[in-house]
């Protein structure tokens, strides 16, 4: 596609200032981008898959030196064929922003030292004042679905964006995930440096020229918070305050900063945050949103656990008033029958043990109760594809089984608290051995 408007005419005529990438910055690509690796040829031997040396080694995990060329690479099981990334140069042309993708490719012959190949595949330029313009090769169409084939030895052309949300290795199009080199750049973003944050090369540059929150965040340190936010999700209003109203994740995020707590760990913080949202916390108090990295994961774990017994609690008072509903108990105890009418007259014996299905809801109550387990709480009885038997020796419960009716198999077999019973190797065996009854129940 030719240049559409005033803006990619001006790109046109700064194309040819781009410099060429240097046969240093190649090494230095492919060194950052793929680790060194050893391949197990047999117990004894290994093969260098960066200068094809052999040599002798037990080793079958972690990492070895190769005698030879003195790179330590990881230990592979398997021979790798192709691998396949992208690596990213920021350059300053006049007073655009340019990154450059360019693809990497590895291959690995047996017995050989790696060869590889590199192109240049997309520019994206960046003016201070918002706008963009796209240059890059055409895509053949795909020879699998793993693998974007790029039309080299033809032309560069100017791209638009089309709406295209997923790719295996872009987060949009045009841009993708990539180690970056930094050449030079423009004034605006010479302020902030780079530092790595989690997002591609495009969308950092693009939250910090469209974004002043995330340009504070970027700024402050909270590179995780960058990392794992856009600009609506850091801004939309989600956790509660005590003056009632609704905050959002920047206003936690400045609150953190003000008290000198930096966010390593997102995704366990963010668990942390939702955790105290449940339990009605000021969402702007430093008491609840404030973690330090050596507390994080001790905290996240025993609010997760005092979850998990609130939950527990909610579903007992749940299984409680359903016993106590006549007439809600009677349409889930007919609800129950009509799934698995088939099988309730089920019953075998062996070895003194009798196998049978819990015929109603007041059975798995009485189950649950007796084996303290949750067969009752976490409504078994409402799984159409489970039956749930119970094994009894005379008036003694030995364990609670679930199995899959189509196709058959046992699914999980407690005894008492969640335990493995004494006989469970025993029990499955019976079971198995009777599986025909499910077979003629189903047909």
């Amino acid at each position: 596609m030719k240049a559409g408007n005033k803006f990619e005419r001006y790109v046109e005529t700064l194309t040819g200032k781009l410099k060429p990438i240097t046969q240093s910055e190649q090494a230095e690509a492919f060194r950052r981008t793929f680790p060194n690796a050893i391949k197990i040829k047999n117990k004894t031997t290994h093969v260098c898959l960066e200068c094809g040396h052999e040599f002798e080694s037990t080793k079958d995990r972690g990492t070895e030196v190769c005698p030879h060329c003195g790179k330590r690479g990881e230990v592979l099981k398997g021979q790798p064929q192709k691998e396949l990334r992208y690596y990213a140069i920021l350059e300053k042309v006049e007073d655009l922003q340019v990154i450059r993708y360019f693809i990497l490719n590895k291959w690995y012959y047996k017995g050989m030292a790696y060869t590889f190949t590199l192109g240049e595949v997309v520019q994206r330029w960046i003016s201070p004042d918002g706008k963009e313009a796209i240059r890059a090769l055409p895509k053949r169409p795909f020879i699998n679905c793993y693998t974007v084939a790029w039309a080299f030895g033809q032309e560069m052309s100017f791209k638009r964006i089309r709406n295209v949300k997923y790719s295996y290795y872009a987060t949009e199009e045009y841009d993708y995930p990539a180690k970056v080199k930094v050449r030079s750049l423009i004034p605006y973003f010479k302020r902030y440096g780079w530092k790595k944050t989690g997002h591609t090369p495009y969308t950092t540059l693009s939250l910090l020229l469209h974004s002043p929150h995330h340009g504070t965040l970027y700024e402050t340190g909270q590179l995780a918070i960058f990392g794992h936010t856009s600009e609506s999700s850091l801004n939309r209003p989600h956790y509660g305050a005590a003056h009632g109203k609704k905050v959002s994740l920047w206003q936690i995020a400045k609150v953190c900063t003000r008290n000198g707590c930096i966010i390593k760990d997102f995704v366990t913080w963010r668990d942390i945050l939702d955790n105290q949202q449940e339990r009605g916390r000021d969402m702007l108090s430093p008491k609840y949103v404030c973690v330090s990295q050596g507390e994080l994961k001790k905290i996240h774990d025993r609010l997760l656990r005092q979850r998990q017994q609130r939950e527990r609690m909610d579903r007992i008072a749940r299984g409680e008033n359903l016993m106590k509903n006549k007439k809600e108990l009677s349409l889930v105890n007919r609800e129950y029958k009509r799934m698995h009418k088939k099988y309730l007259d089920i019953f075998f014996e062996s070895d003194g043990i009798t196998f049978r299905p819990l015929q109603n809801v007041q059975e798995f109550y009485e189950e649950g109760k007796v084996m303290h387990h949750c067969v009752f709480t976490n409504r078994y009885y409402t799984k159409p594809e489970s039956l749930i038997l119970t094994a009894t020796r005379g008036d003694k419960r030995l364990a609670t089984i679930e199995v899959q009716k189509h196709p058959f198999r046992i699914l999980q077999c407690y005894a008492e608290h969640d335990s493995i019973p004494k006989e469970n190797k025993k029990l499955r065996t019976i079971i198995e051995k009777n599986e025909k009854l499910f077979h003629i129940k189903a047909s």
